[in-house]
């Protein structure tokens, strides 16, 4: 009967793992609705699976510790508020929550149309990404594609990965950190980790 038991905690576990909550998709919704409120596309078009992106800690963290004139100057280039980023990466919670998302986007999860009832948002099969014609047929107004990591929740603080992509390889991916206010997730910070 243990065994039994044992068995059924796991597959449980397993099955559940990964999956995008209400949670989730509140933050998704709370950043779109910021970052697209000043354009003027009809609907959002969103990509039904996360991204599996894993963040690079090495990387972001020899922006911030590696004191250089080379690695300062290029800092405050790539970042103008460089100084509040490097104090807020002195916080342990910012590890935290990268080594969090690392753990929670080591695959993809399935996403649906769960998002905030205020917000026009289309769900698109990632199998089709990269066919432009049918994007833009599809979807004329959109704006590109978005694709989202799994976000990483410690108490009122989160960060996700949100990949915007247009024809021709155009589009940018943010790393962002987020804080719970009241019942709205706000932008804190932004990373801009590539794009052209």
């Amino acid at each position: 009967m243990r065994t039994i038991f044992f068995i059924l905690i796991v597959f449980g576990y397993q099955t559940t793992f990964g999956q995008i909550d209400q949670t989730d998709y509140k933050i998704f919704s709370d950043i779109l609705i910021q970052l697209e409120k000043n354009k003027n596309n009809d609907r959002l078009l969103v990509s039904n699976l996360t991204i599996p992106y894993l963040i690079e800690l090495g990387t972001i963290e020899t922006y911030f510790h590696e004191k250089t004139d080379k690695n300062l100057k290029l800092a405050r280039t790539i970042f103008p508020h460089y100084d509040l980023l490097n104090e807020m990466w002195a916080d342990t919670t910012v590890y935290n929550l990268i080594a969090s998302h690392n753990r929670v986007n080591k695959t993809a999860s399935q996403i649906d149309q769960r998002f905030t009832k205020n917000l026009s948002v289309d769900i698109f099969d990632n199998n089709n990404t990269g066919n432009w014609d049918l994007i833009y047929k599809l979807y004329p107004t959109s704006g590109g594609l978005r694709k989202f990591s799994r976000p990483a929740i410690i108490h009122d603080r989160a960060v996700v990965i949100l990949e915007w992509m247009q024809a021709g390889n155009a589009g940018e991916i943010l790393l962002l950190f987020t804080r719970r206010t009241g019942d709205t997730w706000m932008i804190e910070k932004t990373i801009v980790l590539g794009g052209e």
